[in-house]
């Protein structure tokens, strides 16, 4: 890893790194200083007519207000949205038919639209949240209506092929709604485009008058006992339990980090292009056809150190100008003197913590291991860190036009301060300009995450992703950093093997 800033430590922009544990990674739980802002689970008490905020991983009781109107005793609706809650209950079954907004810490109304100037039936009984809007469920007809929460008016809707008893939730990451029917004691998961029915689930609990998703799981909320029930998504099984109030109408959460705005525009390539991107050298976009798979969507960015039709590589000093990096700086890394490359880069803007991810994947037709230790890197000013090289330790043959490949590999990295930084990766050769190697990017995404602490361990869980998280301040310069380039280090092998996650 290289400091290639010129700021001061004040100003530098902090990339959390523990240089005094080199050796050493930990696997804290995620409230060890970091608290994810998807994971809030929300509820409606119905025998106090109030909204209860519950801890996802336990039940406990966190906050609790008064709703807007008194609870329909029947099943209410309710979603967030990661900045809203809203509630609505249809007057066919006691509600006040009326779509409110409210603030999820003190329940104060932000706005509030008649059922019927939305264009909402009077039997809505269920809501959720996804891809920016309101879905809101109708109990006797199973139309499911699609609210822009803009202009507070119905943009959509379809009729599920199911009948529709009781909650909903929004599950963004899989496109998906769930939805149940307390009658048949089963849950729906359909397709939030096409209305199609994805999969269908046992509800282990009776009564079941609400639905969550949170951090990769699904709640159910019980109305006869109060009982919460997390489930896994795929297969329905129980992972958790938990009392909570006397009775629930309502769960609220739907997938937070799948509704928050991606801060990396075309992160998946998904425009076939390299929209929104810079690049220099030999970069092109591929689809399975290239003999790998993309891991999000239809395309991934190819680079190689070689020569194609896309272009060919260009000399090391012109890959550093193109990155901002200072002269010597891909040397640097310790793999040799580099020769040629590609490399692709965008700049993006974060206003509060966040968290970077991507999926990469090596290629080469280098031996594995060579001293022509051709690599991968990727850059966030201001500091560059090698993905793989030649000694990763594990290659299998590739079915692309490259022998041999590391397969895709997701890494994390916690950004704690706010700023503007510009996110690059690059394929180099070391030491000739004749054999190639390639690094395929996916799936890149930046999103916000809420933190009690800018202070984060080497490594630590946030739902189902290890993230790595690197500090890089004049305090945490090893001892070890070559004269000619302070601050520049490798991370030893397990740190670097045990950092880059599966998803």
């Amino acid at each position: 890893m290289i400091d290639n800033s010129s700021q001061t430590p004040e100003t530098r922009p902090l990339f959390e790194y523990s240089s005094s544990k080199r050796n050493e990674i930990l696997f804290p739980s995620p409230d060890d200083g970091v608290s994810s802002g998807a994971s809030r689970l929300f509820g409606v008490d119905s025998a106090t007519s109030e909204i209860v905020e519950f801890e996802p991983t336990n039940g406990a009781e966190l906050n609790r207000f008064a709703l807007p109107q008194p609870s329909s005793l029947g099943p209410d609706g309710l979603a967030f949205d990661g900045n809203s809650l809203y509630f609505g209950a249809g007057p066919a079954f006691g509600g006040g038919g009326i779509l409110y907004e409210l603030d999820p810490d003190t329940g104060a109304v932000l706005d509030s639209d008649p059922f019927a100037s939305v264009g909402l039936s009077d039997a809505i009984d269920g809501l959720g949240f996804i891809n920016g809007q309101i879905v809101a469920s109708d109990t006797l007809t199973s139309e499911i209506f699609f609210v822009d929460p803009d202009s507070d008016t119905v943009a959509s809707s379809f009729f599920a092929p199911v009948e529709i008893r009781g909650g909903l939730a929004g599950a963004g990451s899989r496109e998906t709604i769930f939805v149940n029917n307390f009658f048949d004691d089963e849950i729906y998961e359909l397709d939030a485009t096409t209305g199609d029915l994805v999969n269908t689930l046992t509800d282990p609990i009776d009564s079941t008058f609400g639905l969550a998703f949170v951090d990769g799981s699904l709640y159910l909320g019980e109305n006869d006992t109060g009982t919460i029930a997390q489930l896994d998504p795929d297969t329905g099984s129980v992972l958790n339990t938990f009392a909570s109030v006397t009775s629930l109408t309502a769960l609220g959460g739907d997938d937070v980090v799948a509704n928050q705005m991606n801060a990396i525009e075309n992160g998946s390539f998904e425009t076939g292009t390299f929209e929104d991107w810079r690049t220099i050298g030999d970069t092109s976009i591929k689809t399975e056809d290239f003999g790998v798979t993309p891991t999000d969507g239809s395309f991934q960015a190819l680079l190689t150190n070689g020569v194609s039709a896309s272009g060919g590589s260009v000399e090391a000093e012109d890959l550093e100008e193109f990155l901002d990096l200072a002269p010597g700086v891909l040397d640097g890394l310790g793999n040799g003197p580099v020769t040629e490359g590609s490399a692709i880069k965008q700049t993006f803007d974060i206003d509060e913590p966040s968290i970077l991810s991507f999926d990469w994947n090596f290629l080469t037709d280098e031996a594995t291991p060579t001293i022509f230790n051709d690599f991968a890197f990727f850059t966030v000013n201001p500091v560059t860190l090698e993905l793989a090289d030649t000694n990763f330790p594990v290659f299998s043959p590739s079915d692309s036009l490259f022998n041999e490949e590391t397969g895709y590999q997701g890494v994390s990295v916690a950004i704690s301060e706010p700023g503007t930084y510009t996110l690059s990766f690059g394929v180099v050769d070391v030491l000739d300009e004749i054999v190639d190697s390639a690094l395929l990017i996916d799936n890149v995404s930046v999103f916000p995450i809420s933190t009690e602490s800018t202070s984060y361990p080497d490594v630590f869980t946030l739902g189902s992703r290890d993230v790595l998280a690197l500090t890089l301040g004049e305090e945490n310069i090893p001892d070890s950093s070559p004269p000619e380039l302070p601050g520049a280090f490798e991370l030893d092998a397990m740190m670097a093997e045990r950092a880059m996650m599966f998803i």
